[in-house]
């Protein structure tokens, strides 16, 4: 884990790095997999990776990234990876250039190739206001999303 300062709020600084694998190790016994967000990581642009880790061995689905900065509504962001694990129980997959309006609301989510750390992962680029996905017509800084992610394969 790589933190941009010392005032870091991720669980594992909070409450010690034994507490955080010990919920990581509870929520995959209960769920099949767990949510790791950290906040102030200097490995996206956005400052913010928050991602799945078990999706692949429950679902054989590449675990879900999202590095769009939405505060700290951590509720919000479990709730948009909720979602996406919902969708794979129900049987749908998702690949690098698939759009999806079952993730947010009145809007399409784009998901690309990206890696976490040494793994690779789907990334769901959110829309900028005008509800664009592509990283050509994006505004700033919502374009932000696609560094280090593509539609090619990664």
């Amino acid at each position: 884990m790589s933190h941009r300062d010392t005032e870091c709020e991720c669980y594992a600084c909070k409450y010690g790095e034994g507490a955080a694998i010990e919920r990581e190790i509870e929520a995959t016994e209960k769920y099949g997999w767990f949510i790791h967000m950290i906040r102030n990581d200097d490995r996206t642009a956005t400052g913010v990776n928050y991602h799945t880790h078990g999706l692949d061995k429950k679902y054989q689905h590449p675990d879900i990234q999202i590095v769009f900065p939405m505060g700290d509504d951590a509720e919000m962001i479990g709730q948009l990876l909720w979602c996406v694990a919902d969708l794979l129980e129900e049987g749908q997959r998702f690949k690098a250039g698939d759009t999806s309006d079952k993730v947010v609301r009145n809007h399409i989510v784009l998901f690309a190739n990206a890696t976490e750390g040494d793994r690779k992962v789907l990334r769901v680029i959110m829309p900028d206001p005008a509800g664009k996905c592509h990283q050509w017509e994006m505004a700033e800084p919502y374009a932000e999303q696609w560094e280090g992610a593509s539609l090619d394969e990664v």
